[in-house]
This record gives C-alpha cells, sequence and structure tokens, in this order.
C-alpha cells in the first residue's frame, strides 16, 4: 500500500511515525523529512504488505496509521521493516516537537491505497459520499405525520409496502423496525396505528415489508403507512 499525505510543521528533519495492526502487535516504522519550515509539503510512502501477524476483516480494527511527535526509543523500531512489536515511529526520528515551545504541526490529505504509486488526492462531493454510505446502511425516515411507503391490504389485518433504496446497496440487506406505534396505515380517509412491523421481501434495490393492524382492512384496497408521532424509522443495513 502506499501512504501519501501534507504534513507543514515549524521543525524541519526526520519525522516518523508507523503502521501497525488492531492487536498492536505488528508494525512498519517509517520516516519522512520536513524540508522547510512551516511549509505544506506532500509526502509519499510505499509499504510493503506484512506476510505474517493478524488482521482482522470484519468490523473490528483492522489497521491504524500513527504520526509520532514525540516517540522514546521503547516505541520506537528500524524504520522500512515489519517488526513484531507496537512501534508508534521510527529510531531517529525527532522528538522535538514537544520539547520545543510553541511548534506547530499540521497535517491534510491523508490517503491510503493499494500499490506502489501515490495518486491524487480525491476530491468527493457531499453527494457522493453520502452514496457510498447508503450502500451499507439506509434509514428511511418521514417527517412528522408523513408518508413512508405506499402499498396495498393483502388481508383485512396486514399491509404490504414496497420502497426503493436511493442506491443499489452492497448485499440484500436486513431491516430493523422503530416501535411498531410509531406508525400508522392511512386509507380511504381512516386511520389505523399499526400493531407489528416485519420485513417481508428484500434485495439490493427495493425493500417491502408488512404493517399490522387490528382490523378493518379491505384486501386489496390501496393505502399507505406513514409516520405516527416523529419516531418512524426503519433502518436497511448491509455492513460488511
Amino acid at each position: 500500500v502506499t501512504l501519501s499525505f501534507y504534513v507543514r510543521s515549524s521543525i524541519t528533519g526526520t519525522h516518523g511515525g508507523a503502521l501497525g495492526n488492531g492487536a498492536d502487535n505488528r508494525s512498519y516504522p517509517f520516516t519522512y523529512a520536513i524540508s522547510s519550515a512551516n511549509t505544506w509539503e506532500r509526502k509519499s510512502i510505499t509499504i510493503a504488505g506484512d506476510t505474517t501477524g493478524t488482521w482482522a476483516t470484519d468490523t473490528t480494527r483492522s489497521l491504524q496509521i500513527v504520526w509520532g511527535l514525540g516517540v522514546g526509543s521503547t516505541n520506537s523500531g528500524t524504520a522500512g521493516e515489519w517488526a513484531a512489536a507496537d512501534y508508534n515511529s521510527a529510531t531517529g526520528a525527532t522528538t522535538a516537537f514537544l520539547t520545543t515551545l510553541n511548534a506547530t504541526w499540521y497535517l491534510t490529505g491523508v490517503q491510503l491505497e493499494e500499490g506502489s504509486t501515490a495518486t491524487d488526492f480525491e476530491h468527493k462531493s457531499f453527494a457522493q459520499e453520502l452514496a457510498a454510505c447508503q450502500r451499507y446502511s439506509f434509514v428511511a425516515k418521514p417527517p412528522t405525520n408523513t408518508a413512508l411507503a405506499t402499498g396495498f391490504a393483502r388481508t383485512t389485518t396486514t399491509v404490504h409496502c414496497v420502497k426503493a433504496f436511493p442506491v443499489t446497496m452492497r448485499a440484500t440487506p436486513s431491516l430493523a423496525f422503530s416501535s411498531a406505534t410509531d406508525f400508522q396505515v392511512q386509507y380511504l380517509g381512516s386511520v389505523a396505528t399499526t400493531t407489528a412491523m416485519a420485513a417481508s421481501e428484500l434485495g439490493p434495490d427495493t425493500m417491502a415489508f408488512q404493517a399490522s393492524v387490528g382490523s378493518g382492512l379491505t384486501a386489496g384496497q390501496g393505502m399507505y403507512v406513514r409516520d405516527l408521532n416523529g419516531g418512524a424509522t426503519i433502518t436497511a443495513s448491509a455492513e460488511l
């Protein structure tokens, strides 16, 4: 992988950091040089893949990057090689940041990517980031007393509704509902508070769910499910 970033500091010379695993027992110390004080400089560090150790592939911490601003010898290792230790910087890196009055250090434009070449920093719009997030989690939350999804009555007590996701999700999601009493069914000028909510048919592009009421519906009748008190939410999750 290649780590790239912009850094600016009042302290010139050799600075250090490290990449490590979530278990804090594998680390790769690195160094970078700040040539001019108080000047933005872009740095690029290519790191060979580790051939051992444990690297999580679930939702726990798998990999971390550390920039050492003043690390002692116990937690510093040889730059450019993997070690079975919890190193936070490289041997020989300056510790002057912590011993210099009013020293400054700024960091921005951090990018970690596969391969041995640092590409230009990606500037993504809010809309792009939101769409990327919604591949993994989408929360349907209508304003108070407004429609959530349209559907029809399957029986005198159940309503079947379908709603499309704004983007195709990573995989078929699971659904989680807020309290059933947060929802309400409206039909032909009448309303009925729901007694239960349940997922029905799911896919990466649409969700179908079933709302249950006490009685009074007519099979085949069109209707919609809406928020009742401002608390209605349906959360679709396709996390890794």
